[in-house]
């Protein structure tokens, strides 16, 4: 489906599934109907009203911070190779794994203060990936798997706070250098 550039969804529409634009590499732009009863379209993201979760997005897409979004769901992004420099406003209070599955065009990613754990692979295959800058009120962090061009975490908390996190061992990687607000580890 790389060819789709724009998807309109009609105000009938009651249920989207996981995966809905997936692998769509051209899209661009979402609208989902104003009258829809259970779906919404805020900045190129498709979110489900109750639940405030974002189920998809597009290359285009902003995660929107006003509050209409509280957790993005398992392949929400996927293959969004047009996503550079991401930004995780603080009222996201999770995240599923795979989210950001193989969003090759993203360099650095910045988790608001509103996660307090990373799980494992929400960003898995990204491999542009150079920056993070992870809260300090982070507990744990999981692996990344496949993003093998980190070479940055700025971390807002303090050496100690991020010794004591629990963390996957790709953490421990002596080529990642973790910058905290006392010192590098």
């Amino acid at each position: 489906m790389s060819g789709l550039n724009s998807l309109s969804i009609p105000q009938s529409v009651k249920r989207i599934g996981m995966r809905v634009v997936g692998r769509c590499s051209s899209l661009e732009s979402i609208v989902i109907d104003d009258k829809n009863a259970y779906y919404q379209s805020i900045n190129n993201c498709i979110i489900e009203k109750q639940t405030k979760t974002l189920i998809a997005g597009c290359n285009n897409s902003v995660i929107p911070s006003d509050g209409s979004v509280t957790s993005i769901a398992s392949y929400a992004f996927m293959g969004c190779d047009g996503l550079q420099n991401l930004i995780i406003p603080d009222s996201i209070t999770e995240i599923k794994t795979d989210a950001f599955v193989s969003c090759n065009g993203i360099v650095s990613v910045t988790f608001g203060k509103g996660l307090t754990q990373l799980n494992d692979n929400i960003l898995r295959s990204c491999r542009s990936i150079e920056s993070i800058t992870i809260n300090g009120n982070l507990q744990s962090i999981g692996s990344f798997y496949d993003c093998t061009n980190i070479t940055s975490v700025y971390y807002s908390g303090t050496k100690k706070q991020w010794t004591e996190m629990q963390k996957s061992s790709i953490w421990n990687k002596t080529d990642i250098v973790i910058y905290c607000s006392d010192g590098t580890v």
